[in-house]
This record gives C-alpha cells, sequence and structure tokens, in this order.
C-alpha cells in the first residue's frame, strides 16, 4: 500500500504567503514564459543561421503553447505532490505507482492539446491517431524533464520549509530554556535566600571560620 499522505508534514507545500490568486497565476505564467521564449527565440536563430525565411506562425505555435500548456498542468501536478509527498518511506514505491503513471497521463493530455492548437492555427489540417503519436513523441523527453522539475521543485521547497520550521521551533526551545533557567536563577536569589546566606557568612565571620565563609559565598 502507497503511504499515507496525511503522515507526512507539511500538508501544503508552496504556501501562499499571502499572495492573491492574481499574483500567483502572474509567477505561474512568468515562469513558463522563461522556456517558451527560450525555445521561440532557439527556433529563431536556427533558421537564420540556416539561411531560411521565418514562419513566424509555425514557429510561434510550435514554441510558446507548448510552454504555456504546462502553465495549466501544473496546478494538477502541484496537487499531486501535496496528496503524495515523497517521503523516505517507500519512496520508489510511489514513485512508480503515482508518478510515472500521472507523468504518463500529463504527457498524453499535452500532446493532446498540442495537436489540438495545430489543427485550430490550419497548421495541420486533419486531427488523426498518426498526428497524435507524433506530438505526443516529438518532445516526450522534454515533457519527462518539465514533470520531474516541477515535482523536484516542490519537494524541494517543502524540505526546506520543514528545515526553516524544525529551526524555529529549536530556537523556541532554547529560549524557553534559557527563560527556565533565568526563573530558576531568580528563585535563587529571592530576599529571603539571600538574607539566610548572608546570615550564615557573617556568623563563619565571627567564629574566624574564614575558609567556610568563602566556599559559602562561591
Amino acid at each position: 500500500m502507497i503511504d499515507s499522505p496525511t503522515a507526512v508534514a507539511p500538508s501544503r507545500f508552496f504556501p501562499e504567503l499571502g499572495w492573491s490568486r492574481v499574483q500567483r497565476l502572474g509567477l505561474l505564467l512568468a515562469t513558463w514564459s522563461l522556456p517558451a521564449l527560450a525555445a521561440l527565440a532557439y527556433y529563431y536563430l536556427n533558421e537564420v543561421v540556416a539561411g531560411r525565411p521565418l514562419a513566424w506562425r509555425y514557429a510561434i505555435v510550435s514554441t510558446l503553447p507548448w510552454w504555456y500548456t504546462w502553465a495549466l498542468l501544473t496546478p494538477p501536478l502541484l496537487w499531486l505532490g501535496r496528496r503524495f509527498p515523497i517521503g523516505r518511506q517507500s519512496p520508489a514505491r510511489l514513485v512508480l505507482l503515482v508518478y510515472v503513471p500521472a507523468m504518463v497521463i500529463l504527457l498524453a493530455v499535452h500532446a493532446a492539446a498540442s495537436l489540438l492548437v495545430f489543427r485550430m492555427t490550419g497548421i495541420h489540417d486533419t486531427m488523426n491517431a498518426g498526428l497524435y503519436e507524433v506530438h505526443f513523441t516529438s518532445r516526450m523527453h522534454v515533457n519527462a524533464i518539465a514533470f520531474w522539475t516541477v515535482v523536484g521543485a516542490q519537494h524541494a521547497y517543502r524540505y526546506y520549509h520543514e528545515l526553516q520550521e524544525k529551526a524555529r521551533q529549536t530556537a523556541q526551545l532554547e529560549l524557553m530554556l534559557t527563560k527556565a533557567n533565568l526563573r530558576a536563577l531568580k528563585m535563587q536569589l529571592n530576599p529571603h535566600f539571600l538574607f539566610n546566606t548572608l546570615n550564615s557568612v557573617s556568623s563563619l565571620v565571627r567564629q574566624n571560620n574564614n575558609s567556610a565563609a568563602v566556599n559559602m559565598l562561591g
């Protein structure tokens, strides 16, 4: 059986930190814009170097929607990470039973979306199983890397958050221990205790027992 996800803390990855939905959406789009624009720039430079005329429609359709589809797939992938966090117990089984099937499903959805975009923009004049297979396999390795990058980033943030939380709890315990020691010291330094101590020291001094008096003070 797969480990219960409720046994792993924290219960959420990527805490919202008070961000609005618009801010989170903006961050998501900005993040996936980086590889999208990089892919478009690569295509442009490749055509320029090869001396071929640039087909802007194909350049845009084959790059930007590819990566922005991952922006749409990221929220369910983050939900999967929250629901089934990879911990120290049976990580290989969790990966094989949950994450690998999820990757195949998301890659299949991504290929279907890509094929639909190509058909809607007129680059493909039809939709069939052969074209779907091309869209699924042509960049399968890139999509797999994108999938595991999201999973890895989410879990890295989770582990960082756990370490920060443990450090905060340790600091709180040290502060509580310090306060407890101060309270104990104050109890020892109350006036009644000091009076009895000074009275005993003065009595020893009157008896010329100076060594005992020094030992009591120190």
